[in-house]
């Protein structure tokens, strides 16, 4: 019996960060093909090389993603690459770091903003209906002509019984 060995071609990778409070970024590379390597670059200077897992069976190495996982430093910048290559082929993709500072502060500042226009809108609109309230509950008994300056008038008539 003959076992037929094909060369499995890396996967183009998927690159993302996610920014952790203290402002570092974790980035993480992800792939699939059998015996993966990733590789590191900042700014195109290498930063690390780790293998990836093996310890699965080599077709399993092919169906499932690998991931490699890094963190950067807050104060560290500019295009982070990572590349993965196998013995058959090699793949690279990159992303530009973001700043988690400017994000992290950025946002209650826009949060504050949209919170003190919906309070004032929601105040206008409060104003809006008392004063509509008040109107409908101020007609006279003129029937809501109040030209009169508040004076009401009437028609008075009176009957006076047998007169002597």
């Amino acid at each position: 019996m003959f076992t037929l060995c094909l060369p499995v071609p890396v996967l183009v990778p998927v690159i993302s960060q996610v920014c952790e409070l203290s402002g570092k970024r974790e980035v993480s590379c992800t792939s699939k093909g059998p015996n993966l390597t990733f590789t590191w670059k900042l700014n195109n200077k290498p930063l690390l090389s780790t293998p990836a897992d093996n310890e699965s069976p080599p077709a399993e190495h092919v169906s499932r993603p690998v991931t490699a996982t890094i963190t950067v430093e807050a104060n560290q910048s500019g295009n982070l690459a990572c590349e993965v290559r196998n013995e058959v082929s090699s793949g690279e993709a990159s992303v530009h770091l973001r700043d988690c500072h400017a994000a992290e502060f950025q946002f209650p500042y826009v949060a504050a903003i949209i919170a003190t226009a919906s309070l004032l809108f929601l105040f206008a609109l409060l104003v809006c209906f008392i004063l509509l309230f008040k109107k409908s509950n101020s007609q006279d008994v003129n029937g809501g002509d109040s030209d009169a300056g508040g004076v009401v008038y009437a028609d008075v008539k009176i009957h006076m019984g047998n007169q002597m």
